[in-house]
Formats: C-alpha cells, structure tokens, sequence
C-alpha cells in the first residue's frame, strides 16, 4: 500500500472501518468456536480414549463418544464438590 492511499483511507475512515470489520468477524470466528467446559472436558476425554487404541478397525463410535461425554460428566461433577 503507498503513502497516499493509506493516508486517504485514514483521512475518510475507511482504514478505521476496514479494521473495525475484521475484529468483529475475527470475534465471530472465536465466539463461534467456543466450548463450554463440558464439550471442552469431553474432547480431551475422546482425544485420550482414541489415542489408547491401537487400531480403530472395529471401534464402535457410539461407545467411545458416550464414554467421552460420561467422563466429562464425572469430572464436572467431581470439581462442583
């Protein structure tokens, strides 16, 4: 970008605005990512349960997910104590 533009897009705002833009979709993007501490226990829990399995020929996904989630379950409950 060359002297004169930038100072005609901070002159008119349009720089301001362009910036303005892009924190709110980068506010977006992270709101939309956030997870509460229950999907956030229970991906650790996944994660930790998958990577102890050697092989994933015959996994049964439905087990191992609701494993995930029971643990997460198990440890919020045990932090609200």
């Amino acid at each position: 970008m060359n002297k004169e533009r930038l100072a005609e897009q901070l002159n008119t705002g349009e720089l301001l605005t362009w910036q303005a833009h892009k924190i709110i979709r980068l506010e977006n993007a992270l709101g939309a990512c956030s997870l509460t501490k229950r999907e956030h226990f229970a991906g650790l829990a996944l994660q930790g349960l998958l990577a102890s399995i050697e092989s994933d020929n015959g996994i049964n996904h439905g087990v191992v997910t609701s494993e995930a989630v029971d643990l997460a379950n198990a440890l919020l409950k045990q932090l609200d104590e």
